[in-house]
């Protein structure tokens, strides 16, 4: 059996034995049923942003005509109901049968004041005073307009509008969270797996037949198989969200949704490439469950930088520190998904990041692997410079 075909027997077996952990897929189950769930209520408020605002008018207020005319010019769906009393439409207000109730010069809100509409009440109100007081001075058409439009500066935009800007980033900020919290899984189930295979012994066994770096290549491979299945399934699950709304509702979404997870996707597999390594050198340091917290913010010790500064990169994606942030390998996983979706970043950027990460990756698994071969046959606690110092000088793994 060859090299290649070790490294890929290790990786089926960890495979296996974690996607069989009933652990796993409860919180697989759930996760799903978490994300799916949003589907009706997303709907629901989508249906409530986008129905028909409903007025109430007592009587014929002067301004209930300019009302709709100033609706329909905006593009607002209102729907003018005649009240026959105002305790009539006092109780409408309650039952939430209206928005708001007109009543000669009194606006009456149930609740609180609706900015959006209450302003279009006062301008038709604005309005209506205004057609009023130019047929009482008797002005022309001309003059009236002369009056009430004169000539204002022209505002002219030199780039069009992105309406999809706020769906990318809001997007990219869900994926980053979601990629955080599968990096750190995946290098939990890493750490764990190591730590287990010492404590019981099991890997004196394994390393009786296979060298050190076959070992902990083929349980970064097999666990990563895992947590990419993990992120697929739950990228599928956003997709299908998606498709339980009103897309037109929210422009872009459809569009931007199936890239934005592929791209996570890609970024999940630089960034666990890179952090798995140093999870399975935390675990190999550690022989007891109660050791691991003492280990385990080696990796966090780059996660976290990186996840912090694309939540602030979210805010400001043109900024130098996004454009550093974003290439550095430690935090390019993290940063460049939520740059890109806000901000155009010229391709040479994208790829020295790529390139950067593949490259630190491979760094990170020779200096982990021999981090390794010198603490995984130790019994008992290991320091990294000692397990450093056990490996002896490099060889061929």
């Amino acid at each position: 059996m060859n090299s290649l075909q070790t490294i890929f027997l290790v990786a089926g077996r960890d495979f296996s034995q974690r996607i069989r952990s009933r652990v796993f897929l409860i919180s697989m189950a759930i996760m799903m049923l978490l994300i799916l769930g949003l589907g009706p209520l997303m709907a629901s408020q989508i249906e409530a942003a986008t129905s028909a605002a409903t007025v109430g008018v007592i009587g014929q207020p002067p301004y209930a005509a300019a009302l709709s005319e100033s609706a329909d010019a905006l593009g607002i769906d209102i729907e003018v109901v005649p009240v026959s009393s105002r305790s009539a439409g006092e109780t409408m207000l309650s039952d939430g049968d209206l928005e708001v109730l007109l009543a000669g010069n009194e606006t009456i809100w149930q609740r609180s004041v609706s900015p959006s509409l209450n302003a279009l009440v006062l301008t038709a109100a604005q309005a209506t005073a205004q057609q009023e007081a130019i047929t009482t001075l008797g002005l022309s058409n001309e003059e009236a307009m002369s009056l009430l439009a004169p000539a204002l500066p022209k505002s002219v935009v030199l780039e069009p509008p992105d309406d999809d800007a706020a769906v990318r980033e809001g997007l990219a900020f869900f994926g980053v969270v979601v990629l955080f919290m599968a990096v750190v899984l995946s290098g939990q189930f890493v750490l764990l797996g190591v730590m287990e295979e010492k404590s019981s012994r099991v890997a004196e066994v394994v390393l009786a037949r296979l060298r050190p770096m076959q070992l902990l290549t083929g349980k970064v491979i097999g666990i990563g198989a895992l947590g990419l299945l993990q992120l697929s399934v739950l990228g599928g699950s956003l997709y299908a969200l998606t498709r339980m709304v009103d897309l037109d509702a929210i422009p872009g979404l459809g569009t931007w949704t199936g890239p934005m997870i592929g791209s996570l996707i890609m970024w999940f597999l630089l960034g666990y490439a890179m952090y798995s390594v140093l999870y399975a050198t935390a675990g190999s340091l550690v022989t007891r469950q109660e050791d691991v917290q003492s280990v385990s913010w080696i990796p966090m010790l780059g996660l976290l930088p990186g996840y912090f500064i694309a939540l602030i990169v979210s805010e400001d994606p043109e900024s130098t520190l996004a454009t550093v942030a974003s290439i550095v390998p430690i935090s390019a996983p993290m940063v460049m998904p939520v740059r890109a979706a806000g901000a155009n970043v010229p391709g040479w950027q994208y790829g020295l990041a790529v390139a950067l990460s593949i490259v630190t990756a491979y760094l990170l698994m020779m200096a982990a692997g021999r981090v390794y071969r010198g603490s995984m046959l130790r019994t008992s606690k290991t320091k990294i410079r000692d397990a450093w110092r056990a490996a002896g000088p490099s060889r061929p793994q």
